[in-house]
């Protein structure tokens, strides 16, 4: 037998009961609690029939284990990933995974419902005070907690991460066609050479966007984009700091990935497995998907070891997709299981400031003093707020048992082209209305800094030019 993994979370909807505060006369207070206790009833009894039927179908699996019955749950779920292949391990994982998931949206659903209440009820006693209360102690926001730790259990039995010590990464290394290997050799003594001659302090912040790669996707001169060669090319000629974009493969293996697929960047186009999306591959998948390059896409953790090697100034900007929530929590049990390769990540950002919350959340918890103990990272809403003295700010210098280590800064990134794809907020730092709402945005999300699109008037026009200096007196920025 299996865990069940055909159950679902009733999710809240909460655009059609946000409506209903905001159209028209609103709504009594009296009819929000109603309709809230409906939704929050809804949720936490969806929550414990699914949790139910899942450990209902664990211990159906592992009757014949003997001590099953007096273990508590974190000792059976070790019972039931020894006992089942691999596979459906992955399902588990995969199945808590979107669970967590879940239950985030319908806390996050529940808490701003309330909020948007009393932003809009001025005169009306707060809602808050009274329903958050029993949303902070309902069965799936503590349940939530469970499911972390049995994230934990089953990436440490699949030994996530790791996997690159017995599947280490074949040399990254371009296939020898032409033109020759002199007009490579050519083209990286250029590169070195003009990051030579540039001023050393300016090259401790200018940013190789997805590593020295040919922006052609050919890889006859130049590396391939998003690979460990790129990254390092830029490294060792002088470059502190490299872009990289991240994917979340199907069992949860974190890999440098820019499109959803690998069509544009693979080797053979007719391969089923490079029109694939990254989150439906496994990594042995992706060991077989040889790119234009000759190599495969790299785990993010095999990035960090290298840069580690090459020293202390090689660091990479990590880009998380919008929509690509699921990658927060693997993310963090990297950086837990890899104190020691945290200083060389510099920044994590994305345009999707949803994602940005959650992980500023999450990082806060890492944040004190030394790492907690496994499940105790929680990605919810910290309800004591910025200045509690439980959150420490992310870029401070911390110590864990193991020495020194710096929290990644945050950043938010933002666009002033409104017609590009990345559905990210807009900054015009020509508009003053503009830049505070990208300030608010930061504020409310306990964020370390912005990377902003380039205008051509923050050169031509003083406003602009001054709006931004303004903001670095606050906050890190970056420009793009």
């Amino acid at each position: 037998q299996e865990a069940n993994t055909d159950e679902t979370v009733y999710i809240v909807p909460y655009s059609e009961l946000a409506s209903k505060i905001s159209g028209g006369d609103g709504i009594s207070r009296d009819g929000l609690i109603d309709l809230w206790n409906t939704e929050h009833a809804k949720a936490s009894k969806a929550f414990e029939g699914v949790a139910e039927k899942m450990w209902s179908d664990i211990f159906a699996a592992i009757a014949a284990e003997k001590e099953t019955y007096v273990s508590l749950p974190r000792d059976v779920l070790e019972i039931y990933v020894r006992c089942q292949d691999r596979d459906k391990v992955y399902e588990l994982l995969q199945f808590l995974g979107q669970l967590g998931k879940n239950i985030q949206l319908n806390f996050d659903s529940l808490r701003k419902l309330l909020r948007k209440f009393d932003k809009k009820a001025h005169n009306v006693l707060h809602v808050s005070s009274e329903l958050l209360p029993n949303l902070y102690s309902s069965n799936f926001v503590t349940g939530k907690f469970a499911i972390e730790s049995s994230l934990d259990v089953i990436r440490d039995f699949l030994e996530l991460d790791d996997v690159a010590s017995s599947h280490s990464a074949p040399p990254d290394v371009d296939v020898p066609i032409v033109p020759s290997l002199a007009a490579k050799k050519d083209e990286m003594d250029w590169f070195r050479e003009n990051v030579k001659k540039s001023d050393s302090k300016e090259m401790k912040t200018v940013v190789a966007h997805r590593g020295f790669h040919d922006i052609d996707d050919d890889s006859f001169i130049r590396p391939l984009e998003n690979t460990l060669t790129a990254m390092e090319y830029a490294w060792v000629a002088g470059v502190s700091l490299c872009e990289c974009d991240v994917g979340l493969t199907k069992d949860e293996q974190i890999i440098l990935a820019h499109d959803i697929d690998f069509s544009r960047l693979s080797l053979d186009n007719y391969d089923n497995m490079s029109t694939k999306a990254v989150s439906e591959l496994t990594l042995s998948d992706i060991i077989a998907l040889p790119l234009k390059s000759g190599a495969r896409p790299p785990l993010l953790v095999d990035v960090l070891r290298s840069a580690k090697a090459i020293g202390k100034h090689a660091k990479l900007v990590i880009e998380i997709k919008p929509g690509n929530s699921e990658i927060v929590e693997p993310l963090l049990h990297l950086f837990t299981r890899h104190k020691n390769l945290l200083e060389h990540v510099a920044v994590v950002m994305s345009f999707d400031l949803y994602i940005m919350k959650r992980l500023s959340e999450s990082l806060a918890v890492l944040s004190i003093g030394t790492f907690l103990p496994r499940g105790s990272i929680s990605s919810f809403y910290n309800p004591f707020g910025r200045q509690s003295t439980l959150v420490l700010p992310q870029s401070s210098m911390k110590k864990s048992n193991d020495g020194i280590f710096k929290m990644p800064s945050l950043f938010l990134i933002t666009e002033s082209n409104p017609s590009r794809p990345h559905q990210g907020m807009f900054a015009d730092m020509t508009c003053s209305e503009s830049r505070e709402k990208v300030e608010n945005a930061l504020d409310d999300s306990s964020l370390d800094g912005v990377y902003i699109q380039y205008q051509e008037e923050m050169i031509t026009k003083f406003e602009a030019g001054s709006s931004l200096k303004d903001m670095s007196l606050t906050y890190k920025i970056g420009v793009w």
